[in-house]
């Protein structure tokens, strides 16, 4: 035949053949004449198949050892073939019938029962023609998997089987749920990383090397692999933090009781080790389930209609502290010797005219003048204020720059805002003494954090070092500064006792074995309507351990003031704290050793 000037020839036929038999024969050349170790592994890429195995991430423990997140593994039942492959299917396809029909749901029934599922929504997928792959039922605990495993030996060759997964648990529940945060799935991808407080923070701890399992590929996907090689993953990182669950969970009913009868928005309490700078709580309501997040939260109706609360962690929001910074200003004013510890401050009746402005005083502290230690157990604005004004602005710049109430607390993810501070321009200006430093003084015009604030505390009630805060357990403690001379830090921490112990009402609470002291602080908001209401707790006075703050925010119930509704609660707090450290016995062993016959009626 010839066309257009082409000859054909039968030969040519043969050309295909033949260059398929050059390649074959260049290939089988390749593998005998190269290196022994390569046409080994060049074999053995065609024959097997390699299965990266998902590592499990890191856990999160309590300062003793107790589980704040981890993860357990889970199974996930799946069916995954087509349908021209599934035992079932062909079966159908042979004309076997009703019978076999009939066998199949009973062996899926009894696999569904085994699983703890209903069978109706499984049946739809296993006998589709057109569904290839579906996950028939997700986290599958061990016990449930075991019984499952013995169901499917009657499903063999449909396609069905277990497939492990890792699910991170929180057994701690909403104790601690903010601090520990969440994991999620970033993008659609397999990859879990924290979505939020310590689980995001240690994203990069929490990291661990996942193993391989390698295996001769069976054709067809019938039977089992047979295990040709495996390689174990690296070590399951384990991260101790400084937080104290028992705490969480104490500070947690706590503060919603403190809600309730304020009627707040919100509440939240931190706590830390004034010793070390140990966080040993960081804790809030509204909150959420961990293991479930999302169900079960409160909601609130706002101009766009409802959304849910309780996301987020007040105790890293920025706030005025209000009367609850008093003692630093003394502390640094007799350090400088500005004033004397018998030196009188007049009220002026309650309210302090200056030019430009009026500083009042709230409507229970005492007209009379007042010592420095009457300032602050009767909480002065007045007197504070005029304390404040003698050191002037330099050196009120820096007690709070030596304080570090606008540093970070050791976390980014804790830092994303550090409040706000007079800017130089209002330190320097003429009228900086009766504007910036008088409301400083009483806990104006700045802002800070509660962990900010219970740093600064420590420093005061320790004698006068600044802590670095620590978050991970075995952290070696570190000073940052010394902010105040010790014996005047020991002597302004005695006159703060007298804040609890001097008071007549007996709304804070008190026990025969502990000597402990406070402050209180009513900050009313500045753009918004309400109040923040704050109290300081430590002890034991005689040589303090922890500090606690407690934040009640917007309260709708009563006379808003920081002793009278957020000031119990962080008593009980700083006891219960003490209690788990040891320092102190539980409080209902002294019920009972008061009166044993009382207990014995129960």
């Amino acid at each position: 035949m010839e066309r257009q000037g082409i000859v054909f020839r039968p030969t040519m036929a043969l050309l295909p053949v033949g260059a398929l038999y050059l390649a074959s024969l260049g290939r089988f050349v390749a593998l005998q004449g190269g290196p022994a170790e390569d046409a080994a592994a060049n074999v053995r890429d065609l024959v097997a198949r390699e299965i990266r195995l998902e590592a499990p991430r890191g856990s999160l423990l309590d300062r003793e050892g107790r589980v704040l997140a981890e993860d357990r593994p889970a199974w996930n039942l799946v069916m995954d073939a087509k349908p021209e492959s599934r035992r079932w299917m062909r079966e159908q396809a042979e004309g076997k019938g009703n019978e076999a029909f009939q066998k199949a749901r009973e062996a899926l029934a009894a696999l569904a029962e085994a699983s703890g599922a209903e069978v109706s929504a499984w049946e739809r997928h296993v006998f589709s023609t057109t569904c290839t792959r579906r996950v028939l039922q997700r986290g599958l605990g061990e016990l449930s998997a075991l019984r499952a495993r013995s169901a499917l030996a009657a499903c063999a060759g449909n396609g069905l089987r277990l497939e492990q997964e890792w699910q991170r648990v929180y057994p701690q529940g909403r104790a601690l749920a903010h601090a520990v945060g969440l994991v999620g799935v970033r993008d659609g991808t397999s990859e879990r990383l924290g979505n939020g407080g310590l689980e995001q923070a240690c994203d990069a701890l929490l990291v661990s090397t996942g193993g391989v399992r390698r295996a001769l590929h069976v054709v067809g996907e019938n039977g089992v692999d047979p295990l040709i090689g495996f390689e174990a993953g690296g070590k399951t990182p384990r991260v101790s933090t400084t937080l104290d669950a028992a705490l969480g969970a104490f500070a947690r009913e706590e503060l919603a009781d403190a809600r309730n009868k304020a009627g707040a928005r919100w509440a939240c309490a931190v706590a830390m080790d004034v010793r070390t700078g140990e966080v040993l709580l960081l804790a809030a309501v509204p909150d959420y389930d961990p293991t479930a997040p999302g169900v079960g939260m409160e909601t609130e109706i706002g101009p766009e209609g409802p959304r849910t609360v309780g996301w987020m962690l007040p105790a890293v929001w920025p706030l005025e502290p209000g009367s609850t910074v008093k003692p630093f200003v003394v502390a640094k004013a007799l350090a400088e010797g500005v004033i004397r510890r018998e030196e009188r401050f007049d009220n002026h009746g309650g309210a302090w005219h200056l030019p430009g402005r009026v500083i009042h005083n709230a409507t229970e502290v005492p007209h009379h003048a007042m010592t420095p230690r009457e300032v602050l157990q009767n909480s002065s604005n007045i007197g504070v204020a005029q304390i404040g004004m003698r050191l002037g602005a330099e050196r009120m710049r820096a007690l709070w720059t030596d304080l570090g109430v606008n540093e970070g607390v050791g976390l980014s993810h804790f830092d994303g805002n550090r409040g706000l501070f007079p800017s130089d321009k209002d330190w320097k200006h003429p009228s900086a003494d009766r504007w910036c430093v008088a409301s400083t003084s009483y806990g104006h015009a700045f802002s800070l954090t509660p962990l900010r604030l219970a740093s600064a505390w420590s420093a005061l009630v320790n004698g006068g070092e600044l802590m670095r805060p620590l978050w991970f357990k075995g952290q070696p403690p570190v000073v940052e500064r010394r902010v105040f001379p010790e014996s005047i830090a020991r002597e302004v921490t005695g006159w703060v006792e007298g804040v609890v112990a001097g008071r007549k009402d007996k709304v804070l609470p008190s026990w025969p074995d502990l000597r402990w002291g406070g402050k209180s602080g009513t900050a009313k908001k500045i753009h918004t309507e309400g109040y923040d209401l704050l109290f300081t707790a430590f002890g034991p006075v005689e040589d303090p351990e922890v500090v606690v703050i407690v934040v009640v925010d917007d309260p709708k119930n009563g006379k808003p003031r920081g002793s009278l509704m957020a000031g119990p609660s962080a008593g009980r707090i700083l006891r219960r704290a003490l209690e788990l450290r040891g320092t102190l016995a539980p409080a209902a062993r002294l019920e009972s050793a008061a009166a044993p016959d009382k207990v014995r009626q129960r």
